[in-house]
């Protein structure tokens, strides 16, 4: 069982919803190699339920009924039982009442589904946490057009609108509703056979917007948000069976009962991002002792992707601010940031190996508003230069405990109010000793001067700034430079450290 699994199931209320979102948005009807049959559409069908029947799913239709160019196919309902994680049990369903498909004279078939497509999903776990979620997915100008490539199936499909209006409940009292649209959209995927039995899917797409609300009501707090992304191009591919009605134009949702053998991956690029989030006690008005953010950016990357049993996500953004107003300070507090950036990769299924993990986080240009620095440094005696936040490490973990094989600090650098920490260093954590063998280096510039002004400033006593300096001497020594310090720390796996070459006791 994955970790992906665990954390799915494991909040049901609060991540059932979004993976409706992720998986149904966009959803149309997908296939891989066609059987033989007797027309097109009639190989389009057949091809469909290969695929659910190779996800586990079960399905009816009320008929299915030859047109002399196509077929139509009526009161179409799926069913999938999830209970591969311990203690939990889960059932999805599926309905849209009519879908009709029509070969045309260029080769293609049309797919004209219904208005709206229906998911319905019950579950129960341990102590008494029950799940209930119903999303629907509704279009405007929705066209979808259907080529047997002879290699595989191709989509291009378009849409004035899609429509997602998802509810999830769930006890302890808990209620998630989400609604998101998706306007002017047009896509393409391409499903071939890749020679192992799962169907190999690349595509790209693009949508002018994209808008949305989530409102959460949890017993103790309450959580509303609001989001906008501007114009966007999506680009996914990848291989895996996957259930044909959620399979996506954004990403592709696969068959994740066997995610040590998937391949996928999916970019979005966009041009820019507006959200709000306010969260609250329950049962308060809006505004009432409430926590507000609000963010912007102009424009980013995310990328999401799954190799072999381990997991990658990429966010970055340019121009980004955020301000925050909570009850806590009298204004409201800003930030800005010229870029950021965040990269983790990390196993999701356990390997009888090490496996590789990674993070970087790294933010240019950070500045704090006036207002946020004038409450606790009126005098400006501090720098108000732009920070900087880069941190990346490597490593790898053994599973399935997930232990710390190696880690590896390629990169530190944090600058702030004129004073500057940087570091590198390799440790390795072998099994069964106490302490991890290997050294890290680090050098500081400016501390003494920054010091100097925090005590000038009157945000450290005289006697804390006594201690500092006296600590700095302990732990550092000088370095080549003016006002730099640098500090060498040696680990053994016996338990011993040593700093600059002196043990510690």
């Amino acid at each position: 069982m994955s970790k992906l699994n665990s954390l799915f199931m494991s909040r049901p209320a609060t991540l059932l919803a979004p993976l409706l979102v992720a998986a149904t948005l966009l959803a149309v009807p997908a296939a891989g190699k066609a059987l033989l049959a007797e027309s097109r559409a009639s190989a389009l069908w057949a091809d469909w339920q290969e695929q659910f029947a190779a996800t586990g799913q079960s399905f009816t239709t009320d008929s299915v009924v030859s047109t002399g160019d196509g077929l139509v196919i009526r009161g179409f309902a799926t069913s999938m039982t999830i209970t591969d994680v311990p203690g939990y049990e889960f059932r999805l369903t599926g309905h849209i009442d009519r879908i009709t498909l029509t070969e045309q004279d260029d080769g293609t078939i049309r797919v004209t589904p219904s208005d709206m497509y229906r998911i319905t999903g019950a579950g129960r776990g341990p102590e008494g946490v029950t799940t209930q979620i119903t999303g629907d997915i509704t279009h405007e100008g929705l066209d979808i057009l259907v080529l047997d490539t002879g290699d595989g199936w191709r989509y291009d499909y378009a849409a004035d609108l899609r429509r997602l209006t998802a509810v999830s409940r769930g006890s302890p009292a808990e209620e998630l509703l989400m609604v998101i649209e998706a306007s002017d959209m047009a896509g393409q995927v391409l499903l071939t056979e890749s020679g192992q039995g799962a169907p190999r899917f690349t595509g790209s797409s693009a949508f002018g917007g994209l808008t949305g609300m989530a409102d959460l009501n949890a017993q103790t707090e309450e959580l509303t948000m609001t989001f906008n992304v501007g114009p966007a191009r999506v680009r996914s591919g990848g291989s895996g069976p996957g259930n044909p009605f959620l399979n996506l134009f954004l990403f592709h949702v696969p068959d994740v009962r066997d995610d040590a053998h998937l391949h996928d991956a999916g970019e979005i690029t966009y041009e820019s991002l507006e959200y709000a989030v306010t969260i609250r006690e329950a049962g308060r008005e809006a505004g009432q002792n409430a926590t507000t953010i609000r963010g912007a950016n102009g424009g980013g990357r995310m990328a999401l992707g799954l190799e072999g049993g381990a997991g990658a996500f990429d966010l970055s953004a340019r121009d980004v601010a955020i301000s925050v107003v909570a009850p806590e300070f009298p204004l409201p507090v800003t930030v800005t940031a010229e870029s950021a950036g965040v990269l983790l990769t990390m196993p999701l299924t356990p390997a009888r190996g090490p496996s590789d993990g990674a993070l970087r986080l790294e933010y240019q240009g950070v500045k704090m508003g006036a207002a946020a620095w004038d409450m606790f440094d009126p005098g400006r005696v501090l720098p108000r230069d732009p920070a900087t936040l880069i941190l990346d490490v490597t490593g790898t973990v053994q599973g399935p405990a997930d232990d710390l094989r190696t880690l590896t600090l390629n990169d530190l650098e944090i600058a702030v109010a004129g004073a500057t920490l940087t570091g590198k260093g390799a440790l390795d954590f072998a099994p069964g000793q106490q302490m991890p063998a290997g050294s890290i280096q680090l050098q500081a510039t400016g501390l003494h001067t920054l010091l100097d002004r925090l005590t000038g400033a009157g945000l450290v006593p005289m006697e804390q700034a006594v201690g500092l300096r006296a600590m700095a001497g302990i732990f550092a020594r000088p370095g080549t430079r003016p006002d730099t310090l640098e500090t060498v720390l040696d680990f053994w796996h016996d338990g011993g450290v040593t700093v600059n070459g002196i043990p510690l006791p």
